[in-house]
């Protein structure tokens, strides 16, 4: 098991991940974090433990289950964060131009073949 910490001043954000197969998300606010706006945690999550999250899954073969288990893991916490359920973080989505972490997994893993590939026809 992998455990991530990213602390930010007031906040505590804890990813953990377990050998690749099951993801967990818990966000810990310390006394004054409570002044903080949902696009400030947001962004927090987004710029200090989703880089940690997302180390390496470009050169990962993931199946269903484990973006399935990785997409559940990170829109809770979005979802504590903005304090709704999960059938309103698309709209969240939608006007805080951030993409779902899945589609970021793809991103990422399309660029590193396009990257690869490049080199191939260089070497």
């Amino acid at each position: 098991m992998v455990g991530i910490l990213c602390q930010q001043n007031d906040l505590r954000l804890v990813y953990m991940v377990c050998v690749f197969t099951s993801f967990s998300v818990s966000i810990h606010y310390n006394a004054n974090c409570h002044n903080f706006s949902e696009p400030v945690l947001q962004y927090l999550v987004n710029t200090k433990c989703k880089p940690y999250l997302l180390y390496g899954s470009e050169v990962i073969m993931w199946n269903k289950s484990e973006l399935s288990s990785l997409s559940y893991a990170f829109n809770s916490a979005m979802c504590k964060v903005y304090m709704i359920d999960f059938h309103s973080l698309s709209t969240v989505y939608y006007y805080t131009g951030q993409s779902e972490i899945v589609d970021d997994v793809l991103k990422s893993q399309k660029t590193f073949l396009h990257k690869c590939s490049l080199l191939i026809i260089v070497l």
